[in-house]
């Protein structure tokens, strides 16, 4: 069952050609500053017990991509009949504008199987990562091949029965990837800038942050954390993070030059002060969050996510944590397992079950406003909100978008 945990969610963002970010949209995996926290206030969590009005429904094909939204298109992946598919849907509608396909493998040992990876969407190209490495760019407003690249077979990767679930970063004028090995591309012509050398069980999707006015990447792979310059990838920093079967999936997080890392399998989670050139200091470690897919999400202080295997029935549940000592603060068992983001001082979270439930993102205890069974199936993808648009999906493919307007 040690695959469950390759599933890492990796969700990248949207962008569309022509167009400029708006504060609303969700351009990339964990949002626009990648840490699962939207900026959208006002939006309505006073529904009837059947949940809140559903703006469209669709079918989206099989995977675990959640979604990314710029103005009024919404781009997301999944597979029909063996090929693994990109569609751009209008995000008002549901209408679907375009989609482009390719034979690819399922990858679906222990679950449904699909695309993990969002497309990220940066001005008018929309880039995606298949579940067996196909590393493609398109015009986002036809969708249009403008490169492509087959990465296990370029830089030499075995991929393992769960697949690859890194989605690409957006850095400048790269685009970064992890399928194994971390390496960087001229987002234009696709041509290869630079590479690491390979590591076991690459399935986090890296993440960008400014520190001393400087920026850099990072990611948490097989080996641990690593730090580094995503214009020459030249290594800032490395921290061994041992976890059963060198399984680490979620993103870090970072505030000021401290980051959290987590992975499940009982390993728990750390907060690092990092800086570049030195080894990093542990500030705390212990087992109070351990997140096995899905990133928690840094709101005021305190560490809102998941504890526990989603592959293990007596584990999972609703946490928080304080981040600047790892105190927990409390758990919600009736919130299991699933995914979640931070809007205006509260939590939107989609159960494994498919109840979608929204609380209050406060230390002192969980504060539930409404809760309401929206999707059948397994749903292991964290909510998307974008235009007071909220958008959800299953594992095989069930798409609904709720109007919070």
């Amino acid at each position: 069952m040690r695959g469950w945990i390759i599933l890492c969610l990796c969700l990248i963002g949207s962008g569309q050609a022509g167009w400029a970010y708006d504060s609303v949209d969700w351009p990339c995996f964990l949002g626009p500053s990648r840490n699962g926290v939207s900026s959208e206030k006002g939006w309505k969590s006073d529904w009837p017990d059947e949940g809140p009005p559903i703006l469209w429904q669709a079918s989206i094909g099989i995977g675990f991509s959640t979604f990314a939204v710029v103005g009024d298109r919404v781009w997301t992946m999944g597979s029909f009949d063996g090929k693994e598919t990109i569609l751009c849907l209008d995000a008002n509608t549901g209408k679907e504008i375009w989609r482009q396909g390719y034979p690819a493998r399922m990858c679906d040992t222990f679950h449904e199987g699909g695309p993990c990876a969002t497309p990220s969407i940066d001005k008018d190209a929309v880039y995606t990562m298949g579940k067996d490495g196909k590393f493609y760019c398109l015009s986002a407003a036809d969708g249009k091949i403008r490169w492509t690249h087959d990465l296990p077979a370029e830089l030499g990767v075995e991929v393992s029965d769960f697949g690859i679930s890194a989605s690409p970063l957006v850095a400048g004028d790269q685009v970064i990837t992890d399928c194994g090995v971390l390496a960087a591309y001229d987002k234009t012509t696709g041509k290869l800038l630079w590479k690491h050398t390979a590591v076991p069980r690459a399935f986090t999707s890296p993440t960008a942050f400014t520190l001393n006015g400087k920026e850099y990447g990072a990611t948490l792979n097989g080996f641990g954390l690593l730090v580094f310059d995503p214009k020459t990838g030249e290594e800032g920093c490395r921290y061994k993070w041992e976890t059963f079967d060198d399984t680490n999936c979620t993103t870090p997080i970072l505030s000021g030059n401290r980051m959290f890392i987590s992975s499940a399998y009982d390993r728990g989670g750390a907060v690092l002060e990092i800086d570049w050139g030195k080894k990093p200091k542990v500030i705390w470690d212990n087992r109070n969050m351990r997140n096995h897919f899905s990133a928690s999400v840094l709101w005021e202080g305190y560490l809102y996510g998941f504890d526990g295997n989603v592959n293990r029935d007596n584990q999972g549940e609703l946490r928080c944590v304080s981040f600047a000592d790892g105190e927990l603060k409390w758990s919600e068992p009736s919130v299991t397992k699933g995914g979640l983001i931070i809007s205006d001082g509260k939590i939107l979270a989609l159960t494994d079950k498919g109840e979608l439930v929204v609380a209050h993102a406060a230390p002192d205890g969980f504060k539930e406003i409404t809760r309401a069974q929206i999707l059948g199936g397994r749903c292991w993808t964290p909510p998307v909100l974008s235009g007071g648009r909220l958008f959800c999906r299953n594992a095989v493919g069930d798409a609904v978008c709720f109007d919070l307007r």
